[in-house]
């Protein structure tokens, strides 16, 4: 394959989208994920455009043979081996400091400081490269040592149940108010736009969601926002912890167990839900406007909202998740009426489920890890 060009602008998981040739003549865009098929030729490319969320498209690798060891040499000492080496240099660098700068900004002495704190260090353990309690909080290390001490002992041994923004989310909102939408935004964006200083992902959502039992004003509002990680393997376990330990609703985390890492439907296990027409759900990209977006077709699977978009993000990843399964933890009628109606619904078949979910959490865990893989199936709580 011959590298094109790369395309901004697509809201893809890793911001740009690099485009490809083959020797089929197809252009193919990557994503940092999955391997599209976004034009049949480049003569299409110019006159229609690319197709992303492509209809066809790779994951996992699966598009390519085996490289041997003489052919990534030759990769690694060529222009693009030398351009990923500068990039990683750049990471390691300015990610440090954006761990560093969440914490910091959001410390209010709190239990919920404890689990953003071992939230934050567990993403620095799993990261690739690995950024240590030392690298995190440098001069400030003792004293978050001596305020939380569990999390420094819990981080390589317990998986958290959420990612960090998601903990400050919540406090933001118990400060606040659930009825103040645009304060709420305001100051996540603020940290979000703190955070995109240091020119890294580390940590940073794309997507804010706000849900309401029904189209009233004077209803509750329960909001989430997307996964704040860096790296695919990174998002996957995080939605993954989510899921099995329960943060989320069990009709949010089943339908989303529902399917398998590579966006195919588990055969054996049908939990998606159909939402009551009158349940009001709508996410914001974060930008000053507030601009309003779609759900996608990945969240249309899951919870049955209307869309016009064929986006098929990974399962989990969006702000929708975490908000639907706010306002199902609080509104027992909207409940009620989103049960799952498969008959392949069944306790036998979630423990199935969830089975291969730890699997696969406990697989890409021990490949970042190697050696350092010390974690059994238990989740980080703190201490009130």
């Amino acid at each position: 394959m011959q590298v094109i060009g790369v395309v901004e602008g697509t809201s893809c998981p890793c911001d740009q989208l690099v485009l490809m040739t083959c020797e089929d003549t197809k252009v193919y865009g990557y994503d940092g994920e999955e391997l599209h098929v976004v034009a049949a030729s480049l003569q299409d490319l110019v006159h229609e455009g690319i197709e992303y969320p492509a209809s066809k498209s790779y994951y996992n690798g699966e598009a390519f043979k085996n490289m041997k060891d003489k052919d990534w040499d030759k990769v690694r000492k060529g222009a693009v081996g030398r351009r990923l080496d500068e990039e990683h240099r750049k990471l390691v660098t300015t990610g440090k400091s954006n761990l560093k700068n969440f914490k910091l900004t959001y410390g209010s002495g709190c239990s919920g400081d404890s689990e953003v704190l071992h939230s934050i260090l567990f993403l620095g353990h799993i990261n690739e490269p690995r950024f240590t309690p030392e690298d995190i909080l440098c001069t400030k290390l003792n004293e978050y040592k001596g305020r939380y001490p569990r999390p420094f002992q819990c981080y390589s041994t317990q998986l958290p149940k959420r990612a960090p923004i998601s903990c400050v989310l919540e406090m933001i909102v118990s400060m606040t108010g659930q009825e103040e939408v645009k304060v709420i935004f305001q100051r996540l964006l603020q940290l979000i736009d703190k955070l995109k200083e240091g020119e890294t992902k580390h940590l940073v959502s794309n997507t804010f969601c706000v849900s309401q039992p029904n189209k009233s004003p004077e209803t509750a509002r329960y909001y989430g926002v997307s996964m704040s990680t860096s790296g695919r393997d990174s998002g996957r376990i995080m939605v993954n912890a989510c899921c099995l330990s329960r943060y989320w609703d069990s009709y949010v985390a089943d339908a989303v167990m529902t399917y398998n890492p590579n966006k195919q439907k588990k055969t054996y296990f049908d939990a998606t839900i159909k939402l009551p027409n009158e349940v009001k759900c709508q996410a914001f990209g974060f930008s000053e406007e507030m601009t309003e977006m779609p759900p996608c077709k990945s969240c249309s699977n899951l919870f049955g909202l209307t869309t016009s978009s064929t986006r098929i993000w990974p399962y989990g990843n969006c702000a929708e998740p975490e908000s639907l399964s706010n306002l199902l933890q609080n509104e027992k009628e909207v409940k009620e009426k989103s049960e799952p109606k498969s008959k392949t619904c069944t306790d036998e078949n979630r423990r199935r489920a969830e089975d291969s979910v730890w699997k696969e959490t406990e697989r890409m865990l021990r490949e970042k890890l190697s050696d350092r893989y010390e974690y059994g199936r238990q989740f980080y709580t703190p201490q009130v």
